[in-house]
C-alpha cells in the first residue's frame, strides 16, 4: 500500500479497529470459507472471495490449522488474580443494598488466544458488606461470581426482568473493578 501525501497508512475501515466490538458498527457479511493455495475460495460454490482493497476482515479459524511457527501468539494463558481470602463487593441495580463475596478459592482468569480474558468459576461466601452493612442476610456459599449476584438480586427484586450482570463492571475491590484485571 503505497501512502499519498495526507493520507492515512491505517487501511479504510480500520480506524475503528480500537473499538471494544468494532464490528457491529457496519453491516457485515458471513463467508463461509477454504484456504486454498494462498487464497480465500466459498465453500457453496468455490468460487474465490473477492474484496475491495483496505477491506476489513475478522477471520475465524481452527487453531490447528495456524502454522506451528505462529501457533505460541494464538496459546491460552492462565493467571491468579486474587487469592482466596480476598474479598469482592457488588451491589444490586436498582438497589442500594451492597454485598461482600469472600472469595474461598484463588480467582483464575484465562485467557484464549486473542480473546479478553475471563473468570474461571469459584466458591465465595456471600454476606452483608462489611464497610457499608445495609442488608441481614445469613451468608451463603456459591460456585461463581454470577451465581452471588443472582441469589441477591432474586432474593430483593424478585419480580425484576433479569438477574444478570457483567460481573466485570459491578464487582470491585480496594484496587478498583474487577474489569481491571482482565488481560
Amino acid at each position: 500500500m503505497v501512502k499519498k501525501q495526507g493520507e492515512s497508512s491505517v487501511p479504510k475501515g480500520f480506524e475503528n479497529a480500537d473499538k471494544l466490538n468494532y464490528y457491529d458498527d457496519f453491516s457485515t457479511v458471513h463467508i463461509d470459507t477454504i484456504y486454498k493455495n494462498g487464497k480465500f475460495y466459498n465453500i457453496k460454490d468455490e468460487s474465490a472471495i473477492e474484496m475491495e482493497n483496505g477491506s476489513l476482515v475478522k477471520l475465524i479459524v481452527c487453531r490447528k490449522d495456524i502454522p506451528k511457527t505462529k501457533q505460541k501468539a494464538f496459546e491460552s494463558e492462565i493467571r491468579t488474580v486474587m487469592q482466596s481470602g480476598d474479598i469482592l463487593t457488588f451491589k444490586v441495580q436498582g438497589t442500594h443494598k451492597y454485598f461482600d463475596c469472600i472469595l474461598k478459592e484463588d480467582l483464575v482468569f484465562e485467557k484464549e488466544g486473542n480473546k479478553l480474558s475471563k473468570a474461571k468459576n469459584i466458591k465465595c461466601l456471600v454476606q452483608p458488606a462489611s464497610k457499608m452493612p445495609t442488608e441481614e442476610i445469613d451468608p451463603f456459599v456459591v460456585d461463581s461470581l454470577n451465581q452471588a449476584y443472582f441469589q441477591m438480586s432474586l432474593k430483593l427484586k424478585p419480580n425484576a426482568l433479569s438477574h444478570s450482570i457483567n460481573i466485570y463492571t459491578h464487582f470491585y475491590s480496594d484496587e478498583g473493578l474487577l474489569e481491571k484485571y482482565r488481560f
